[in-house]
């Protein structure tokens, strides 16, 4: 024998579809409800809108060459802490963000919020009222690009030590060298 509670949820559900089919099949149609003469759209200021991103192919190129730049300077920094067990994040500002040894827990939502900044500040750029700041929209992510180009090929610089298999405190010697003499 079944129970109270599910006969009742067997014919509050019944109900339930019942009324919402002849709500849906006897409804009067949208079109039928709205009046003859529409009001006229109002125009919204630009600064009220809601900013839906449409990219051009410009915007898209940039945010793809930082995005690049910036998980290739992410691989090599990775790969590079892998090898030599004692070195550590040798840039000050990455490492308030990526910490000493940085992982890709840590890296990649920084390297994320990195390429939406960039994109923001040159959206905001681009619609600035100078027009010589409009023209220069692209430099703060272009600038953020070559910067992770720069930091992941000395990367590569150091790895060039540990293919001579040099012994962990002697890698990171050598590479502490590298990087405080550029080169």
């Amino acid at each position: 024998m079944a129970s109270r509670s599910c006969v009742f949820l067997r014919v509050f559900s019944c109900v339930f579809l019942c009324a919402f089919l002849c709500l849906g099949l006897f409804s009067v149609p949208v079109k039928a409800q709205l009046p003859d003469n529409p009001v006229p759209k109002v125009s919204v200021p630009e600064h009220i809108r809601p900013r839906v991103p449409h990219f051009d192919k410009a915007e898209r190129s940039v945010i793809v060459g930082q995005s690049v730049a910036a998980l290739y300077d992410g691989f090599t920094t990775r790969r590079f802490v892998q090898i030599c067990p004692t070195c550590i994040e040798g840039d000050p500002v990455s490492r308030v963000f990526i910490g000493r040894r940085p992982t890709w827990a840590r890296m990649i939502p920084a390297g994320a919020g990195e390429v939406v900044t960039g994109y923001e500040i040159g959206y905001w750029m681009r619609k600035n009222r100078h027009s010589a700041v409009r023209k220069l929209w692209w430099v703060p992510q272009v600038s953020a690009t070559a910067v992770h180009l720069i930091e992941g090929s000395k990367n590569f610089q150091v790895f060039g030590a540990a293919s001579a298999r040099l012994t962990p405190g002697q890698l990171g010697a050598h590479a502490m060298r590298r990087l405080n003499h550029g080169g």
